[in-house]
C-alpha cells in the first residue's frame, strides 16, 4: 500500500510539473529542433519582466501626473513611448515622419458647474444634470422657472399639453413616468427613448 501511495505521489507530481510547462506549438519544436529561430521569436525573447517594469514604474510615477489627454503628464509619456520606439529602431510611421498622428480633441470641464436658484446653490449630478459642452458659459438671471414634469410630448404622454412655454425657463424631471413598473409611454417595464436617449 505504501508503494501505491508514494506511486501516486510521482505520478501526480509528474503531471503538476508537466502542467506548468508553456504549450510549445509543432512550429516552434521544428525551430527548437532544427536551429532556425523566427525573427518574432528573436524579437519576443528580447521582452523582459524588468524591462516592462521599468517602463510601467516610469509611466505612472507622479511625474507624468496622470496621463490625462491634453495634459504635461500626457505629453510627457508621449514623448517617452515615442523615445523608447526610435531606440528600438522602429520606423518613425507618423506625420511628418514621426511617431504621432493627430487627432481632434475637445475638453470637457465637469469641475466649474454651478446652479444656483434664489440665491441655494444645487449639486452637479446629484440635484441637476448638465453637459458642459452643451451649456457652455450660460448664465440665466430669470423671476420665475416653470416646472414641465418630465418635459416629454409623444402621442401616449405629454407635459407640454394645455401649457404655453415659450421663452420660459423650465425645470423637468429625469426619466419618465412610470405606474405599476410599467412606463405609460411604452406600456411596459421598458423605459422608452425619452430616458435611455439623452
Amino acid at each position: 500500500m505504501r508503494r501505491f501511495i508514494l506511486f501516486l505521489i510521482f505520478a501526480f507530481s509528474f503531471v503538476l510539473v508537466q502542467a506548468q510547462q508553456p504549450a510549445v506549438t509543432k512550429q516552434e519544436a521544428m525551430e527548437e529542433r532544427t536551429g532556425k529561430v523566427s525573427k518574432l521569436a528573436r524579437l519576443a525573447s528580447t521582452i523582459t519582466v524588468d524591462e516592462l517594469t521599468r517602463h510601467l514604474t516610469i509611466l505612472s510615477s507622479d511625474d507624468f501626473a496622470g496621463r490625462e489627454t491634453g495634459t504635461e503628464g500626457e505629453e510627457k509619456a508621449r514623448n517617452y513611448i515615442a523615445g523608447m520606439f526610435e531606440s528600438y529602431g522602429l520606423p518613425a510611421a507618423g506625420e511628418q515622419n514621426s511617431y504621432f498622428l493627430g487627432f481632434s480633441y475637445i475638453a470637457e470641464n465637469w469641475e466649474d458647474i454651478n446652479l444656483a436658484v434664489n440665491g441655494e446653490n444645487f449639486r452637479h449630478l446629484g440635484e441637476y444634470f448638465s453637459v458642459p459642452s452643451k451649456n457652455s458659459d450660460l448664465a440665466v438671471a430669470v423671476n420665475e422657472i416653470t416646472f414641465l414634469g418630465y418635459g416629454i410630448d409623444s402621442e401616449q404622454y405629454s407635459d407640454y399639453k394645455g401649457k404655453d412655454v415659450n421663452g420660459k425657463v423650465l425645470l423637468i424631471l429625469d426619466g419618465e413616468p412610470v405606474k405599476g413598473g410599467n412606463s405609460l409611454i411604452t406600456g411596459n417595464a421598458t423605459p422608452s427613448d425619452w430616458t435611455t436617449n439623452m
